[in-house]
Formats: structure tokens, C-alpha cells, sequence
């Protein structure tokens, strides 16, 4: 049986995990966004992983923000100071959030998405045919598109106690670069004409975006054959 997989990374959304919403002093945020579910977000059940943006038009930046959530199984949680008539972002890429707490009052605050990411780890299917199998990447044709930079390991990397981010940025499990971070309309790999697809276990996707390309989204689409 084949595996095919499609996976949208849509356009940040400054509302997804918490619409806007005022404090009296240090509590919880309700997460009732466009994307909560029982009082979390997991981006992962939508096929990625994502930054954290907060955004208020009042000058909130005397307030801590700690956010708690997982990413590649990991537990973790990072504190982020207040926006000031503007937005904010994580440094931390997560897989679901669970909590945020804000550290005193705070009025008319909205938390969504930012513009960095990765896509669900990529496993390929031992019983298909290794060597036929293909991804797409596809982005809005024009400007300000998102920079994906795919790698490759023969490890698994999947649930091993370090981040996505980590991975990366240690060559955690013995990353190989496919693909280096650039923006492009449209990548596919293997490159055409494909004489040999090298033997992979996992390929993972990062999303660089930056600020200006928030508005922007790429389309993943993965095809394995039997």
C-alpha cells in the first residue's frame, strides 16, 4: 500500500491559540483560539510544528509570558516579555502548547503563530520501496516566500529526548543537508532525472521564515510507492 501525505503550513494567524483577552494579575490564559481544542493547541496533529507569537496594541512589555508545551516529545517551556504595540515571538518551536501563564495584569493581549517551524518528521516505509519516493515542496508563487531547508538522517531522530531545533543546530543523529534554507516556489526531491534515491530512514523539514513572510504558507506533499 502506497503512503501519500499533504500537509499545509498556513499563514500565521495572530488568534490561533489564545483569542483577545485581559488579565487582573498573574493567571493562566484562556486557550480558545482558532486552533485550541480542550484547552490546548497541537500543531503537531495538523502536521507541524510552530512559533509562538504575541501581539497587543497597549504596552505590555512589563509582563512575562512563560509558555509550556512539547516538541519532539520533549517537555519544554520558555518565558517571553510582553509586546509594546506590536507583536512578539518564542524563540522556542513547539509541538503543542499546554499553558500560558502571565506574570501580572495585562490588558487586551491576543497570542497566535509566528513565521518559523518544521513539518512532521518524515519516516520512510521499510516494507515500500526505498528507493521510490518523492516530496514536494510548493509555496505562493511571487515574494516574501518561505525559506524550508530539508535534511536527512539514518538515525531516528523521532521522540530521542532533543528538539527539532537542537537536531539541527547539533547534528543531533547525524544530519545531512538535501536541501539548504532557501525560498523557492516550488522543490522536489529527488531531483529530476533521478538515477538513484539515496537509502534515507527520516527527512526532516525546517520552515525559516521570517517576519515578512508570515502572511505566506508552503505546501508539503510526500509520496511513497509500493
Amino acid at each position: 500500500m502506497a503512503t501519500f501525505t499533504k500537509t499545509l503550513f498556513p499563514a500565521g494567524n495572530t488568534q490561533d491559540i489564545c483569542l483577545v483577552q485581559s488579565t487582573l494579575g498573574l493567571s493562566n490564559l484562556v486557550l480558545n483560539g482558532n486552533l485550541a481544542s480542550s484547552g490546548t493547541v497541537s500543531f503537531v496533529s495538523l502536521g507541524y510544528s510552530r512559533q509562538i507569537s504575541f501581539t497587543s496594541t497597549n504596552n505590555l512589555s512589563a509582563a512575562t509570558f512563560t509558555i509550556y508545551g512539547t516538541q519532539n516529545g520533549v517537555s519544554i517551556s520558555e518565558t517571553v516579555s510582553g509586546p509594546n504595540n506590536n507583536s512578539v515571538y518564542s524563540t522556542l518551536i513547539y509541538d503543542v502548547v499546554s499553558a500560558i501563564s502571565v506574570s501580572g495584569a495585562v490588558t487586551a493581549v491576543q497570542v497566535g503563530t509566528g513565521y518559523l517551524g518544521f513539518f512532521n518528521l518524515i519516516t520512510i516505509a521499510e516494507n515500500l520501496n526505498v528507493t521510490n519516493y518523492t516530496l514536494s515542496l510548493g509555496a505562493t508563487i511571487g515574494s516574501n516566500q518561505i525559506p524550508t531547508a530539508v535534511y536527512s538522517t539514518l538515525d531516528n531522530i523521532a521522540n530521542n529526548g532533543t528538539t527539532f531545533a537542537n537536531i539541527v543546530t547539533n547534528n543531533v543523529g547525524t544530519l545531512f543537508t538535501i536541501k539548504s534554507s532557501a525560498a523557492s516556489s516550488l522543490y522536489i526531491y529527488p531531483v529530476s532525472p533521478i538515477t538513484t534515491v539515496p537509502l534515507i530512514n527520516q527527512i526532516l523539514i525546517a520552515l525559516n521564515g521570517t517576519t515578512s513572510t508570515i502572511s505566506n504558507s508552503t505546501t508539503l506533499i510526500f509520496r511513497q510507492t509500493t
